[in-house]
């Protein structure tokens, strides 16, 4: 009995004797507040978030007046020369489905003709022939991602033509003849069947087709935003139109722009001329590289900034007025928490906790901004007052710190 009650009164000595280590411990912690982290190198980007508006050289097309039932020949963002097919007109859906599956038999019966006339001497390469294949289903996938149906057509007639030469060089002949005449069989039905009444919508100029309007084709316009006349425009109030009947638009140049507002502190970062990423806030949005065109004062405490772009798709087609996010730029080095930078005799750094020593390392920022700054990762050690280096323990928080202080 006696030895369980001395046990038990040891025990207690015990765990008071560690909770007192512990509270000390954490006195003394708190009394100095010193926190640290090791300098690691990361990737970081300059990223600025605000509202965009995209300004496009657009020609509206009028809608077709003689009603009917309307089929497109190009798929959205499609490049179309002046005098080039944008639509077909049809008297009725019945028509409009048979004219279209005329057209497939057409093509493929053209497709077919030509392998027939190709010379067994002057066959390709093989390896010519696999690259062909290569690139045609690579632009099938481009197509099927565009929803491009017409391209896909095109592109699976050339990839079954490129095939068949393939199957050819390798001493594979296939008759075909017979499949040509079963196509214009179908062909001669299908013609007894159909009217024959179809009207063309032709491109007016050259250009890249838009099947929809969102109502913002004339609020601002293309030229004043290329001359930078944009005055104080507030890409808030930006408002759009109804959109009127039309069978859609032309774009007209290849080069498009972004307006937006940045503060004036975000604004001294970004110079005319330079380069860029932009990308819209939406679910794998990728980035569109762009130049800065212009930035211009508004005397306000924002600056209107107009960025150039040149590449095309059916997400940029899609985007007009949106949060966008500026990539500015990128840096490599040490991301530093802003409240850790101090000063020695007008020098930049920070401390570094080496044991029970602080000791003061210089750093050379590259970017920074109210949370953090980016240091070089490579410096000139050729100092009196060595540089930052990766696994140093930088000190984010402490009290009455400075070079050579001992700490217990």
């Amino acid at each position: 009995m006696v030895t369980v009650k001395k046990r038990n009164i040891f025990i207690v000595i015990c765990i008071f004797f560690f909770i007192c280590c512990f509270a000390y411990n954490y006195y003394k912690k708190s009394e100095l507040g010193i926190k640290t982290e090791a300098a690691r190198c990361s990737l970081e980007e300059d990223i600025i978030k605000t509202t965009g508006f995209a300004v496009r050289d657009e020609a509206v097309l009028p809608d077709f007046q003689g009603g009917g039932y309307i089929v497109y020949k190009l798929a959205n963002g499609e490049k179309v020369s002046k005098g080039g097919v944008i639509a077909q007109i049809y008297n009725n859906s019945h028509d409009a489905l048979l004219g279209c599956e005329l057209d497939k038999i057409s093509g493929e019966v053209r497709m077919l003709d030509g392998l027939c006339r190709i010379d067994a001497l002057n066959l390709k390469s093989p390896d010519v022939l696999d690259s062909g294949i290569n690139e045609e289903i690579s632009k099938l996938r481009i197509n099927a991602a565009q929803n491009d149906y017409p391209g896909m057509f095109d592109r699976k007639n050339e990839l079954v033509k490129i095939m068949s030469e393939k199957r050819m060089s390798m001493g594979k002949n296939e008759d075909i003849s017979g499949r040509i005449e079963s196509l214009k069989g179908r062909e001669k039905e299908l013609k007894e069947s159909f009217s024959g009444e179809k009207k063309c919508i032709y491109s007016p100029s050259a250009g890249c087709f838009v099947n929809f309007l969102d109502g913002y084709e004339s609020c601002v316009d293309y030229n004043d935003v290329k001359n930078s006349a944009i005055g104080d425009t507030k890409v808030e109030n930006i408002g759009g139109q109804t959109p009127r009947d039309c069978i859609g638009k032309l774009i007209n140049s290849g080069d498009w722009y972004i307006l937006c507002r940045v503060c004036n502190e975000d604004a001294e970062r970004i110079k005319k001329g330079g380069d860029c990423k932009i990308s819209f806030v939406s679910e794998g949005a990728e980035d569109i590289a762009c130049t800065v065109h212009d930035v211009k004062d508004t005397g306000e405490s924002e600056k209107n900034v107009i960025f150039c772009c040149n590449n095309m798709n059916e997400e940029i087609l899609n985007f007009r007025k949106g949060p966008i996010v500026i990539k500015n730029n990128e840096y490599y080095g040490y991301k530093i928490k802003k409240g850790a930078v101090c000063y020695k005799d007008g020098i930049m750094g920070v401390n570094i906790k080496c044991g029970n020593v602080i000791s003061f390392r210089r750093i050379n920022v590259l970017y920074s901004n109210n949370e953090y700054v980016v240091a070089s990762e490579k410096a000139n050690d050729e100092t009196d007052i060595p540089y930052l280096k990766a696994g140093d323990n930088i000190v984010t928080e402490g009290k009455d710190l400075f070079d050579g202080k001992f700490i217990k």
